[in-house]
């Protein structure tokens, strides 16, 4: 099963889908795919065929061939996607995009493997789309395959153990990643250090007035992620505990957890402890 969809937190016994959803979907297989992935398919109408050139997608499991992937796209021009395309378009209710879903990495930040702490569950979720999107490995905990640590402030036991990692583990601010895609390269990580925390760069907050509840100022995501935000797959693609954040349960004044002012984002449901 794909970890990364272990990392944040997939439910996929609860996950609903349309019997039709795959009807048109005829589907190469190559290595070997998770029974609750083969399952979702199925149910969702797929069409399994053992020839490349009658197929619409290959799908690619655990050990996967990479002959396979290439020659997919390069004589069939057909994509290739992970598991978590499978999942993705359940929880869609239509077929998600295919490009996010490459399985052979690629992208600025290619090779790192990233945890994350110290922030809310709806920047959880963006920071989840962009970094594998772009390339990274995303881990639901701090560990010794960690390059890696986004802090949304400088505390917390990941935040500690980090620390005492030295130069084992990179710790950044959400900062980083936004300006690291901004100039298309790795930025020096000792400017973006937790302790130096500057305001979040995805939304700001503005002050509420005569007690009416704050509104959130949007950033232009589009071009710091590399695709529509709003639309596209870091809102609704990106698999998640099957909860969307509901913004009516927030307190007023808080979007998401970060409040007005503050330069420390604060953690409630997801990341890393």
């Amino acid at each position: 099963m794909n970890h990364d969809l272990t990392a944040v937190g997939v439910n996929l016994e609860n996950l609903q889908i349309k019997d039709d959803l795959f009807k048109n979907v005829k589907c190469f297989i190559t290595g070997s795919l998770d029974p609750k992935i083969t399952k979702l398919l199925e149910d969702g109408g797929v069409s399994l065929s053992k020839f490349m050139d009658f197929s619409t997608h290959v799908v690619c499991g655990e050990n996967y061939d990479e002959n396979d992937i290439t020659e997919a796209g390069e004589l069939y021009d057909i994509p290739s996607v992970t598991e978590a395309w499978v999942v993705a378009s359940a929880r869609l209710g239509r077929l998600a995009s295919t490009k996010a879903y490459f399985p052979l990495k690629s992208g600025i930040f290619c090779g790192l493997r990233f945890a994350v702490t110290q922030v809310d569950i709806r920047d959880l979720r963006k920071l989840y789309a962009v970094l594998t999107f772009h390339g990274g490995t995303f881990n639901s905990r701090l560990d010794r395959t960690t390059t890696h640590l986004v802090c949304g402030s400088a505390r917390g036991p990941a935040y500690t153990k980090a620390l005492s990692c030295g130069s084992g583990v990179q710790i950044v601010t959400p900062d980083w990643v936004a300006d690291c895609l901004k100039t298309s390269s790795l930025k020096q990580v000792a400017l973006y250090h937790p302790r130096l925390l500057r305001e979040q760069v995805y939304f700001k907050q503005a002050g509420p007035i005569g007690g009416a509840k704050a509104t959130p100022e949007k950033q232009p995501l589009n071009n710091i992620l590399g695709f529509d935000f709003e639309e596209g797959l870091a809102k609704t693609e990106v698999p998640t505990n099957g909860k969307k954040d509901d913004p009516k349960a927030r307190p007023a004044g808080v979007e998401g957890g970060t409040k007005q002012g503050s330069p420390v984002t604060k953690q409630t449901a997801g990341g890393t402890n």
